[in-house]
């Protein structure tokens, strides 16, 4: 008998407890199927296959909830240690600011020139003079 006849193969399998895998390979050499000196093996390799399947069933549900939490576009674990790596920096940068006087700069805003308004009345007063010419 070996580890890949499918009673091996389901999934419950992989949860059982090395004491009920014992169990079944006593009931095997009662039964005359498996050899009491080849027993050890046989649980050996029973229990390597389950970790093995176990490992590998994790590693596909993992990627499977690392793809749907990437694509809900729910950050990492690392995205966030890097973020507050980040933000412990910040707040660093900050406090040595403030113990030194100096606050961080504020950004200033260029001021528009104003509009002169006086050409327009420059414009008028001239219309006036011209309008007092042709009168004369």
């Amino acid at each position: 008998m070996e580890p890949q006849d499918n009673r091996f193969a389901g999934p419950g399998w992989l949860e059982r407890s090395q004491q009920r895998v014992e169990e079944y390979v006593e009931e095997l050499i009662e039964r005359g199927e498996l050899k009491r000196k080849d027993s050890r093996g046989f649980i050996k390799r029973i229990m390597d296959q389950a970790r093995g399947e176990r490992e590998e069933l994790r590693g596909i549900v993992r990627e499977i909830l690392t793809d749907a939490l990437s694509a809900a576009g729910v950050a990492t674990r690392s995205e966030l240690d890097e973020i507050e790596d980040r933000l412990e920096q910040l707040e660093s940068k900050i406090s040595r600011l403030k113990a030194a006087g100096t606050a961080p700069a504020k950004k200033k805003t260029a001021k528009k020139p104003a509009v002169k308004k006086t050409a327009a009345k420059k414009t008028a007063a001239k219309r006036k003079a011209a309008a007092g010419k042709k009168a004369k």
